[in-house]
């Protein structure tokens, strides 16, 4: 598969699916990433078709747990996606999963392409994102080298520990597509390995290696799949927004 570049930079996508989904096999009998949201699609394939639409990507990756790549093609070539999309198998955790993907990367790409991208990396279980924040990302990637989605906190918020209230105001949640330049992210990526350090997602491990992170707003339907509530609620979205 050809890297097209896109202008004068090049955007790649890594939707992370490489997850055992333990949380939710109990209720629904398969890994999460390949249950069929309100029965029709499978829940990796919304955000891959939805970085492919969006028209910004040179290419997308997907990376998928060990032993799954045959499985995931088949539901590429199903869908006539097969010829847009790479598979990487993951690790044993989000992490190494990335860590994988930006390795395949730096094997694919020379030197000199590697120093124009960018890269945006999703939660495969994140099936609602949008092309609209896809492109707001973009534009922010423009001027910044590390770029993070945030939504405000509406909840009152108590500390677990103590039983006391805190000021939301002070809080912001996170999401994904999580937007880096190349070489930054695989410069903080080997700096946190070396440390032994594991991170929750790109943004934290960007911070760990001490570089700026810039926060952009972005939608309350971009809900992580993460138990049985959670998919039922953004199956009920996705008849809205799908």
């Amino acid at each position: 598969m050809l890297f097209a570049c896109y202008n004068d930079n090049m955007n790649i996508g890594i939707i992370v699916a490489a997850g055992s989904g333990e949380r939710l096999f109990d209720a629904i009998k398969i890994k999460k990433q390949y249950y069929k949201l309100n029965g029709y699609k499978e829940i990796f394939l919304h955000p891959v078709e939805t970085f492919i639409k969006s028209g910004i990507f040179s290419t997308v990756i997907l990376v998928v747990p060990r032993g799954d790549r045959e499985r995931a093609y088949s539901i590429l070539e199903r869908e006539e996606l097969n010829d847009k999309v790479m598979i990487v198998e993951g690790g044993n955790t989000r992490q190494e999963s990335v860590e994988r993907a930006m390795s395949f990367l730096s094997k694919k790409l020379s030197p000199k392409s590697l120093e124009e991208t960018t890269v945006f990396i999703h939660d495969g279980d994140r099936p609602l994102v949008s092309t609209d924040l896809l492109l707001r990302l973009e534009k922010s990637s423009k001027e910044y080298e590390a770029v993070v989605p945030v939504m405000p906190i509406f909840d009152s918020m108590v500390r677990k520990e103590d039983k006391k209230y805190v000021n939301r105001q002070n809080y912001l949640c996170v999401h994904t597509p999580q937007v880096f330049r190349f070489h930054l992210l695989m410069k903080a990526l080997s700096y946190a390995k070396n440390a032994n350090g594991t991170f929750g997602d790109e943004g934290s491990v960007i911070q760990y290696y001490g570089h700026e992170v810039n926060y952009v707003k972005s939608e309350i339907n971009n809900m992580k799949v993460t138990d049985l509530e959670t998919l039922k609620i953004v199956e009920k979205w996705e008849k809205i927004y799908g």
